[in-house]
């Protein structure tokens, strides 16, 4: 008995790896269409092909965009600092006694007597 057990399950490994290659082989030749079971799953096999193109655009879609965010934001610290600069330059430059040596090089100088205000 235990001989033809023994037997039954060598034959049945024999018949799988027989079905493997030709399984590929049916695949690759285009064969397995054929076959009524994969003719009946035909339409889920595509909904899930179908799936996995949106699943790769979507993916590759995300990676563009955080590429593009990692530049603004570099941008965007290089501009920042850019802006502190100019703003000190700007500073600087509306002092009270910096504007007053500029304006005296046109001929225009502080009034010495407080402005007169006209009432109605």
């Amino acid at each position: 008995m235990a001989g033809n057990i023994l037997r039954k399950k060598t034959e049945k490994n024999e018949e799988q790896s027989k079905k493997t290659p030709s399984f590929l082989l049916g695949i690759i030749t285009g064969s397995i269409v054929n076959n009524k079971w994969v003719r009946k799953q035909m339409p889920f096999i595509l909904f899930l092909v179908l799936l996995a193109v949106f699943n790769i655009a979507n993916i590759t879609s995300i990676e563009r965009k955080q590429r593009k965010k990692i530049k603004l934001e570099r941008e965007l610290s290089a501009l920042r600092a850019e802006h502190s600069f100019y703003s000190a330059e700007v500073a600087k430059r509306i002092k009270p006694s910096i504007v007053r040596e500029r304006l005296k090089k046109y001929g225009i100088i502080d009034a010495i007597e407080p402005i007169i205000k006209i009432k109605k």
